[in-house]
């Protein structure tokens, strides 16, 4: 995955669109090697997470803002804290949300989002 865009997200919208585009690559290019690209994906995401913040637009979450929102979710159900993490997905973009969830440091969290973005926001195929 080409780790960094080449011009500024201006919108979720577009942050999404771009992570599909790489994160669909990369599970084409390993495809041959295993076919589990889900896995792959899920890999990219990981890496998604090291994008400059330079990059993400005025929508994305500050630093401020994402502590915040680490310590409102931090007590909550895991149910409510995934529902909240997609929602932050869908306005604030993937990455801001991603990076939410791996402050909690919580591995099942984590793995059940990465797993809900595939399905729900980015793209969820059978044969993947």
């Amino acid at each position: 995955m080409n780790t960094t865009p080449e011009q500024p997200f201006s919108s979720p919208e577009e942050e999404i669109a771009w992570l599909r585009e790489q994160l669909g690559e990369k599970a084409e290019s390993k495809s041959k090697e295993s076919p589990k690209s889900h896995e792959y994906i899920k890999e990219g995401l990981k890496e998604a997470v090291k994008i400059p913040p330079h990059v993400l637009g005025p929508y994305a979450l500050t630093d401020d803002d994402v502590s915040k929102k680490i310590t409102d979710l931090d007590n909550e159900e895991h149910h409510e804290q995934m529902d909240q993490l997609m929602a932050i997905a869908g306005e604030k973009g993937i990455i801001s949300a991603l990076k939410i969830a791996r402050a909690l440091k919580n591995p099942h969290l984590l793995d059940d989002f990465h797993d809900r973005l595939i399905a729900e926001l980015l793209f969820y195929d059978e044969e993947r």
